[in-house]
């Protein structure tokens, strides 16, 4: 709406009788109105032009209907040799409503059956009938995570409201919905916008119905120009004092504590009400209670049984606010479920090109025909939303393609880790059972496990994470070089710069990855190396499962596995020591040499949080021979180039300057140099060809080539 219809407004309602629009004495040079009662005159000259556009635009706005009884002739002169007729009819409350000008009015949409149906949400809203029916503090602000429901407990009040079942006080009242963003619409000048508000909250305590204003943490502080305290939040302040005066708000925890909370004058008139987020059961119900909605509107079936499915995974995988996430995953996998049917029939006798022909050519009965067809064809081909389906959106959503349980994927975990990790087999089994353990008992506000890994460099800490993240997690992992974060400043590096410095407002690369991708695992690399106060931030994920970025956002870490790896102790499983004394029965190389060195780097309450601290053994000889073939294994499936083969006696060459503490490390260095350098000479010097492969032998303590037979 333009700036002067807003005077308009006030003219139209201050010259209105019995219904009619009434205008007189508008002292336009411009231009004359005749056949309208006189009334009010309007001091000053508007262009009749503007005059008239403003006043159709209101009248479509408002919903004034172009017809009926009362006739308005406007004439705009000689200027615009233009005559226009206008038939009014008005609605009574579209001339006597600035509050469904500048919003809706909820009652009338219940009543219309608009609303969809609130459900498991009855204690809140008899809390809000309880506060409304107060005589003091009678104002209540709704308080909870964005997507828990704030909203729908208002729409369940309308509804309740329609049906009669509130008290007597609130009895033939309306609800009405306000827009803050239609009352900023257009406020060009200061005083627009307490104009605009004042004909609002003056309606309001007059008709005493109540308005319901969302987001109402932004009301505080809009319309501030630096020059006291006169914005939207210190005028409604005035009209909360005032006895027939109603609001209901709507704001999140931080909205209430930034805004609300800190000025004593707008916390002492409302009543906090807080809005949890539903259980998992409760969000099942909410959604057995609309999903008639969506099959109907996407035209599918969704079976009582997928229902729990979707509420589960939602509330697992999804880092918003059930039931707003559950429902969201409804509403796509009903898209991805519709998908699937094809609704181009081919059939000739049952095309939809047969029957737009037939509505063209005039052949209506034929049309009627096919057009039944269609429908009867289209109903028996509703689908039914899968499991599948629901995977896959999860799996879009989230960035993490769910593709088969927690526990179909544990059955090949243990037996993937046993034959590509090396004699760590300990090692292995821990860290399944952990995992099972967290798959079957899920604890939400703790990661899946933190898992410190010991060892020596090279014996397969930071190959077995790659693992379990590649089987388990669908390849999300995260590894972070602790020896970068060795200064004090570095942690704002995993949760963002404070305000004031560069990067702020960023995030950080620990929180921003955990909310893009938050299954997924963690991989802290040679934590020794890091700051203490780096390993400070790791203590509340360990403990919650939540760590707050300086923007203030949450990263939620439980469905996140924690893996840690370090050095620490290793000269007790490397170094063979013989024993002395007479206590002879203790054992060398034993875990509690390894955990008092731990204990000594790390601090008590770090190692108290983690799920278990898992000591890897030293490789042996034997071990690396196994570790080649794994290699050349590899080379085979993944390489382009002749596949090749080596004999004991060529491992033994190869290994032959290995030390130990070198680690599995070593044997990719040594394959690469001697092995894969040599053979790569020979393919492009035309020695060997690719499609034969290659035998490597010893011969006088030195490798030899030659193509297998």
């Amino acid at each position: 709406m333009r700036a002067l219809s807003l005077e308009l407004l006030q003219i139209i309602r201050e010259n209105t009788t019995d219904g009619e629009v009434v205008l007189g004495g508008l002292g336009s040079k411009t231009g004359n109105v005749g056949n309208a009662k006189l009334a009010k005159p309007l001091s000053g000259s508007i262009p009749q032009k503007e005059l008239i556009e403003g006043i159709l635009e209101w009248m479509k706005d408002t919903g004034v209907e172009l017809a009926g009884p009362t006739e308005m002739v406007i004439y705009l002169g000689e200027r615009y040799n233009v005559g226009t007729t206008v038939k009014v009819v008005t609605r009574e409350s579209a001339l006597i409503s600035f509050v469904s000008t500048f919003g809706s009015c909820l009652t009338e949409e219940a009543a219309a059956g608009h609303l969809d149906e609130v459900i498991d949400r009855e204690r809140e809203i008899d809390r809000v009938i309880s506060v409304l029916s107060m005589r003091n503090k009678n104002n209540p602000v709704l308080v909870g995570k964005p997507g828990v429901g704030k909203t729908s407990i208002v729409h369940g009040l309308a509804m309740r409201m329609i049906d009669g079942s509130v008290p007597p006080y609130l009895l033939g009242k309306r609800l009405y919905e306000l827009s803050i963003s239609k009352i900023l619409r257009g406020t060009i000048y200061r005083g627009s916008l307490e104009a605009k508000l004042t004909m609002v909250l003056d309606e309001i305590d007059k008709t005493g119905d109540i308005v319901f204003i969302d987001e109402i943490h932004g009301v505080v502080g809009a319309g501030t120009t630096g020059e006291g305290n006169n914005d939207i939040g210190s005028m409604l302040l005035n009209y909360l004092t005032k006895p027939n005066f109603r609001v209901i708000g709507a704001t999140t925890e931080d909205g209430y504590n930034r805004f609300i909370n800190p000025a004593p004058a707008l916390r002492r008139r409302f009543t906090k009400v807080e809005v949890d987020e539903p259980t998992i059961e409760s969000t099942t119900e909410i959604l057995g209670g609309i999903k008639g909605t969506f099959e109907r509107y996407h035209g599918v079936r969704i079976g009582a049984k997928l229902l729990p499915l979707v509420s589960s995974l939602s509330d697992r995988y999804m880092m918003g606010s059930n039931p707003d996430d559950a429902i969201t995953l409804m509403d796509a996998s009903s898209v991805e479920a519709s998908s699937r049917v094809n609704y181009s029939i081919a059939a000739p006798s049952h095309g939809r090109g047969q029957w737009k022909k037939a509505v063209t050519d005039g052949n209506f009965l034929q049309a009627a025909q096919l057009k039944h067809s269609i429908e009867l064809d289209d109903t028996h081909r509703v689908a039914e939303v899968s499991e599948e389906d629901v995977s896959k959106v999860l799996g879009r959503l989230t960035n993490t393609p769910v593709i088969a349980s927690d526990l179909e994927r544990l059955k090949v975990l243990e037996s993937a880790l046993s034959g590509k990790v090396v004699n760590q087999s300990e090692a292995v089994l821990r860290t399944t059972s952990i995992l099972r353990a967290a798959s079957v008992y899920r604890i939400m506000g703790k990661p899946m496990g933190s898992l410190l890994f010991l060892g020596p460099p090279g014996v397969g800490k930071t190959y077995l994470t790659q693992i379990v993240a590649k089987v388990m997690f669908d390849g999300n992992l995260l590894k972070i070089d602790m020896s970068e974060y060795g200064s004090e400043f570095s942690r704002s590096r995993l949760i963002g710069s404070p305000p004031g410095y560069i990067g702020y407002k960023e995030g950080g690369v620990l929180t921003s990855y955990v909310n893009s991708h938050p299954y997924c695992v963690i991989l802290f690399d040679e934590i020794e190396k890091a700051h203490p106060d780096v390993l400070n931030i790791l203590l509340g994920v360990m403990n919650d499962g939540v760590l707050m970025d300086m923007r203030g956002e949450e990263a939620d870490f439980s469905n996140s596995l924690i893996c840690l790896t370090s050095n620490i102790g290793t000269r007790f499983i490397t170094e063979e020591k013989p024993l002395i004394g007479f206590d002879r029965s203790r054992k060398p190389n034993s875990r509690k040499d390894v955990m008092e060195e731990v204990r000594k780097a790390l601090r008590p309450e770090f190692i108290d949080r983690l799920s278990d601290v898992i000591i890897f053994n030293k490789l042996t000889m034997d071990n690396l021979y196994d570790i080649i073939d794994l290699e050349l294994d590899k080379l085979r499936r993944k390489g382009s180039g002749p596949p090749i083969r080596i004999t004991p006696g060529a491992k033994k060459v190869l290994l032959e300057n290995w030390k130990e503490g070198e680690g599995a490390r070593y044997v990719g260095r040594s394959i690469q140099k001697e092995i894969l350098d040599v053979v790569a000479r020979m393919v492009v010097d035309g020695e060997v060809g690719t499609e034969k492969g290659i035998v490597v032998q010893s011969s006088g303590g030195k490798l030899k080539f030659k193509e297998d037979k």
